[in-house]
This record gives C-alpha cells, sequence and structure tokens, in this order.
C-alpha cells in the first residue's frame, strides 16, 4: 500500500509540474483557449488522484469521481480540439455527455451496486473522445504531433473502454469482471494516467507552440494589408520585424 501512496503522490506532483509549465507557455506566448482547457484538464486529473487517494471509499468522494473523470476527458478532447483549430463539442454531444453523468448520479443515489453506477459517467467519457477522434480523422492534412495527438486520442478511448468493468476496484469495490487483482489494476491505472496525461499536456503545448512558429512565418512571408506574399528580397527584413 505504501508505493501505491507514493505513486498517487507523484502523479499529483507531477500534474502540478504540468500545470506550472502551461501557464508559463500561456504566460510567455499570450495563446491561450487550448491552454485553458489543458489546464482544466490537469485541474480535474490532480484532483481525481487525491480523490482516489483519500475518499475514493464514501459516497462523496464516488460522487466526485463522478463528475471530474468525465469532465477531464471533456477538457482533454477540448484542449486537443483547440490545438488542431477544430470546432469544440456539439450541443448534442454535450447532452448526451451530460445526461450519461446525470444517469451515474441517479444510480448512486438510488445506492444501485457501483459496478452499474460507474458505467454511465465512464460512457460519457468514451463518447466525448470517439466525437473528438471522428473529427481529427476528418482532417486532410496532418502533421507529425496531429499524427501523435490522434495516437494519444485513441489510447485514451481504447484505455477508458478497457477499464470500465475496472473501475470499481479503485473504489474499494468488488467487480464481477475480476480481470485481475486489485492492487496491480490500482498500479496499472496510475502509471497509465500519468503517461497519458504528460503526453498530452506535451503534445499540445508541442503543437501550440509550432502554430506560433507558423503565424510568425505567415506574417513574414505575405503582406499585412494584402495578403500576398512579400518578394524573396524583403523577407529577411519582415521576419526581423516580426520578431
Amino acid at each position: 500500500m505504501k508505493i501505491l501512496v507514493d505513486l498517487h503522490l507523484f502523479v499529483f506532483s507531477l500534474i502540478c509540474g504540468l500545470a506550472i509549465i502551461s501557464a508559463l507557455v500561456h504566460v510567455a506566448l499570450r495563446f491561450g483557449s487550448a491552454l485553458v482547457w489543458l489546464a482544466a484538464t490537469l485541474a480535474c486529473v490532480g484532483a481525481e488522484t487525491l480523490v482516489l487517494r483519500y475518499a475514493a471509499q464514501s459516497t462523496l468522494g464516488t460522487a466526485t469521481i463522478s463528475l471530474i473523470v468525465p469532465l477531464a476527458y471533456l477538457c482533454a478532447a477540448n484542449a486537443i480540439r483547440q490545438s488542431l483549430h477544430l470546432e469544440l463539442a456539439s450541443g448534442r454531444n454535450l447532452r448526451i455527455f451530460a445526461g450519461l453523468i446525470g444517469l451515474s448520479l441517479a444510480l448512486l443515489a438510488a445506492d444501485v451496486h457501483v459496478f452499474y453506477q460507474c458505467i454511465p459517467f465512464q460512457l460519457a467519457g468514451v463518447w466525448i473522445f470517439y466525437d473528438a477522434i471522428r473529427i481529427q480523422v476528418r482532417q486532410r492534412f496532418r502533421t507529425g504531433i496531429d499524427n501523435a495527438l490522434l495516437v494519444l486520442s485513441c489510447c485514451s478511448m481504447i484505455g477508458l473502454a478497457i477499464r470500465v468493468p475496472m473501475f470499481p476496484l479503485l473504489l474499494g469495490q468488488r467487480t464481477p469482471i475480476p480481470i485481475m487483482d486489485a492492487q496491480l489494476f490500482e498500479v496499472i491505472f496510475i502509471n497509465a494516467l500519468s503517461v497519458l496525461t504528460s503526453g498530452l499536456a506535451l503534445l499540445v503545448i508541442g503543437k501550440i507552440i509550432a502554430n506560433v512558429i507558423a503565424m510568425h512565418r505567415y506574417k513574414a512571408e505575405h503582406d499585412d494589408l494584402t495578403g500576398l506574399l512579400v518578394p524573396r528580397q524583403h523577407l529577411w527584413h519582415r521576419f526581423e520585424v516580426v520578431i
């Protein structure tokens, strides 16, 4: 159990460090919406690790987990969408998302077994990431970072779907589908959470920096008024002005 405690606190410290890095990038680049969603994701994941560590077996803790787990996936999906200049989740998808979370809370209030209570809010996360993947796949031109974000999205959705029947173990409850030992599952879950969250933060920040560089390059190569390409002999001068 001591190892698990250390893992929870290590992941929380990692999340705090990534949040600080995100804030510094936001201040330095002033390029904000994707970073705001990323910061919200990190806040949700950080809260999730603390609740799982200190309050997982209480009713309030279960209700909190039912809210912040799907919200973390919503914020992560929107951070990816914003960094790729894609539209956010539609109102219809958000209503389905909210409905599944509400169903989980209703099942909790009705004192339904935690195995069934955990299914709807996890499906909310699967649904919102499926929609993000669907819109990413529709992109005609993707860079290396874009492809990496798509792979990360797929891994996150698949991982979330796989852990659905095992999630009660994190809340100190039994599951009718005991694929593995509870302690082993918790270690795998915490490690996967730290890897996916770190990967998301680094890729989103990398994509934002790439977007800023591309924007400066465009401004250096195009006339501000006409949008036409600047003659080559003036490019170096324009680049210095932009910087």
